[in-house]
């Protein structure tokens, strides 16, 4: 059984690309945070078929409703993630609705905040996602990470290797 988040086979909902951005998330922030949950459903869905047997219904609710990609919590915030390779306004405005929704179907922290996780983003997107007071960390193969000034890795004034995630 893994210990760390980052040794973890299988993160539900994420498919492989979304997954190896996370990892390298993982690499960098674990620490920083007490839980993480995955496929997070909020919303009601569709409403089932008439005559739909109640496990059906409920089976219908699960695959309509909106899911997140990870709800992270620290002390006094509540993270709202969404892990996206090339992003673009369809998972802009999926962020912006998830911080909408999920404080109407589950307790919040003091503060919600919104991040994004990608590998490459559009000249107009960091703009918008910032606007909005969204991290944005920016995993790019091969190159160091782009990563929110106010939040940063290091803690307690160690030193990180961006590339590897180790201390330096």
């Amino acid at each position: 059984m893994p210990t760390r988040e980052a040794d973890s086979a299988y993160y539900p909902g994420l498919n492989a690309v979304a997954t190896a951005i996370w990892r390298d998330f993982l690499k960098l922030y674990e620490s920083k945070f007490a839980s993480f949950e995955y496929n997070v459903r909020v919303g009601q869905g569709i409403t089932p078929p008439a005559g739909a047997s109640a496990e059906d219904a409920a089976l219908w609710k699960q695959l309509t409703q909106k899911r997140i990609d990870v709800v992270a919590r620290r002390t006094g915030e509540t993270w709202i993630i969404e892990i996206d390779e090339r992003p673009g306004s369809r998972v802009f405005g999926q962020l912006q609705l998830y911080k909408h929704m999920y404080p109407l179907y589950y307790p919040v922290a003091d503060k919600l905040q919104g991040a994004l996780v990608c590998r490459y983003l559009g000249y107009d997107m960091f703009g918008a996602f910032h606007q909005q007071g969204d991290y944005v960390f920016k995993f790019q193969t091969g190159k160091l990470p782009s990563l929110p000034p106010t939040f940063l890795p290091a803690e307690g004034g160690v030193a990180f290797d961006l590339l590897t995630g180790s201390t330096a």
